[in-house]
């Protein structure tokens, strides 16, 4: 017999002893006396009953030990549990946590944001003792995609899969101890995906935790975003290009120059014109930082896209707001390099901001070969079958032309 069977048989002795008690001390059983120790006995035989029926359900739960772990969602009777009695470890005990993570990873929760919701709430109620058990997990690389059309799983919207449920869990438990633990942990995983999740949500935060957190991870961010490409191209890439960019321009992180340079140097060939939008936003960031490593970085880039279009992309955005200092240190290593293709030259000299400072108009006019380049232009009308691209190649003459008596002024 269990201690709890045990404890409801003595309440039904003590019971029967207070009514016989009772009824000795007032000289036999009178009519209300009878009618007491009926009562009690009727409690006790109630109390045995029930004690009986717990023994029963809890030898049926160590029976059924081998099967599937319940739902940590049910609730006392809740379907599916013996008798309409909850048999979960109670709420906010490490037991409970790691029988919601279990039955999570087993998805027997199903995909429902509720369920979701239920299961982080736990967490945040158990704390710091199920951190070990989130990070385990998160550690094994094991994820649970929560996406339509696949069998037993649904669309949740917000939680693309389990390892974000398992992340926001460690940042909503909010103890120091979970919040090194998260970034650890994403420190360790090192995908798109996972620092995308990580720092997202975080984007805003002033928590020193998290913030240092996450600059520690610039370089490891970055190194993901090369190793991975662009070759899915979809939200979670580009999501994390912008966080990086905004984190590091707001805080002026000189440090993450090195890595910026790396993933530029690491572009792959043969992406489509919309593929490098990802590169040019780091670029700008790298031209604010060290406009000289950024002319180094930009001469190799344009090896592998050797278009005036590529050249224009990372390069049209410098107009605005680029202090003219700047400017002068990232188009004089540029103006001065004689290994730059003549249409790339052009391109190169159309790109000069309209505000540029005298400094700079001087350089482009001293490596300007305006003759040789004019010459280079007529050619390739020459060589040009369609009239539209004739009439855009006279334009570019003209407006070369004129940049250059700009630039003498």
């Amino acid at each position: 017999m269990t201690r709890t069977s045990q404890a409801l048989g003595g309440v039904a002795l003590l019971l029967g002893g207070a009514a016989l008690g009772m009824a000795l001390s007032r000289g036999g059983p009178s009519g209300a006396d009878t009618s007491l120790a009926a009562e009690v006995a009727r409690l006790k035989t109630l109390a045995e009953t029930q004690a009986d029926r717990i023994a029963r359900l809890e030898g049926a739960r160590g029976s059924s030990s081998a099967e599937a772990p319940r739902s940590a969602s049910t609730v006392a009777g809740g379907e599916g549990s013996p008798a309409g009695v909850d048999l979960s470890p109670p709420s906010g005990s490490v037991e409970r946590g790691r029988k919601v993570l279990a039955d999570l990873r087993a998805n027997t929760d199903g995909t429902r944001e509720a369920a979701l919701r239920v299961a982080t709430e736990e967490f945040v109620r158990v704390g710091d003792p199920i951190v070990p058990d989130i990070v385990e997990v998160l550690d094994s690389g094991f994820d649970r995609r929560y996406v339509e059309g696949k069998p037993h799983l649904q669309h949740v919207k917000g939680y693309p899969g389990l390892r974000k449920v398992l992340l926001d869990a460690l940042r909503e438990i909010g103890t120091p101890a979970a919040k090194r633990a998260l970034v650890e942990a994403v420190g360790r995983s090192r995908t798109v995906s996972d620092f995308r999740d990580f720092t997202y949500p975080n984007r805003a935060t002033t928590d020193p935790v998290l913030a240092e957190g996450i600059t520690a991870l610039i370089p490891a961010m970055f190194g993901s975003l090369a190793a991975e490409g662009l070759s899915a191209r979809d939200g979670t890439y580009m999501d994390l290009v912008s966080f990086l960019t905004t984190w590091i321009r707001k805080r002026g992180l000189t440090d993450a120059v090195g890595p910026m340079e790396d993933f530029l140097r690491r572009i792959p060939s043969g992406l489509e014109e919309d593929g490098l939008t990802a590169y040019a936003e780091v670029f700008e960031i790298l031209v604010e930082l060290d406009p000289e490593r950024a002319a180094q970085v930009l001469l190799p880039l344009l090896e592998k896209y050797p278009k005036p279009e590529t050249l224009g992309r990372f390069t049209r955005t410098l107009e605005y707001g680029m202090p003219r200092a700047t400017l002068v240190r990232f188009y004089g290593p540029l103006l001065s390099s004689g290994d730059m293709a003549p249409d790339l030259r052009v391109g190169l000299y159309q790109s000069i901001p309209g505000n540029a400072s005298r400094e700079i108009r001087d350089l482009a006019r001293r490596a300007a070969d305006t003759e040789a380049l004019v010459a280079f232009l007529e050619a390739r009308i020459e060589a040009e079958s369609e009239e539209v691209l004739k009439d855009l190649i006279r334009r570019k003459i003209e407006a070369l032309r004129k940049d250059m008596e700009t630039w003498k002024k």
